[in-house]
């Protein structure tokens, strides 16, 4: 599935607990201060919960609404219910093309470029991620998968460069 978007797009990659969230935090803080605006969409595998128990919208979901809304003044959130997921390109068409960058964690069957994080001892399994896609270009960047600091300021300059191109390129 390739994005008809035109705002670029960029997925990261890797095994679990390789720092892919924390690669996609240091990035949007980067590009953030750099006045870039940066959209993030997570594809999670298991249920997810991003309402409290006993607030207003969650008591509304939990009696049985389809969906439910909040805006304040500086934000909005929608949860509705689903027996699919709408393709992506139509969330971020919908929610993202304002956006100058949009990164995904967890979307490994779209095609856009690709940062493939690589884990010492587990390089097998995200080398097959990365070929996956071979029309797009793919930084593959070596990490260390260890907390509190797996990627290295290098791993994150080289991280912010790629991206960076991508925007470019998109641009011209």
């Amino acid at each position: 599935m390739s994005s008809r978007l035109s705002v670029p797009i960029v997925s990261v990659i890797g095994v679990k607990n390789s720092g892919k969230t924390t690669l996609i935090e240091q990035l949007v803080s980067t590009f953030e201060k750099g006045g870039y605006r940066v959209g993030v969409m997570k594809y999670a595998l298991r249920e997810f919960q991003i309402d409290h128990e006993g607030k207003d919208t969650y008591r509304f979901y939990h009696a049985g609404a389809y969906a439910v809304g909040i805006t304040s003044h500086d934000k909005m959130a929608v949860i509705k219910r689903v027996e699919l997921p709408p393709p992506l390109d139509k969330i971020l068409e919908t929610h993202f093309s304002d956006a100058d960058i949009v990164l995904l964690e967890g979307y490994r069957g779209h095609d856009c470029p690709r940062i493939c994080l690589i884990v010492p001892g587990k390089e097998s399994a995200e080398s097959e991620l990365a070929q996956d896609n071979k029309d797009c270009p793919v930084l593959r960047l070596n990490v260390s998968g260890q907390n509190p600091n797996p990627i290295s300021p290098e791993a994150l300059g080289k991280a912010a460069d790629f991206v960076r191109g991508i925007i470019e390129s998109r641009r011209r």
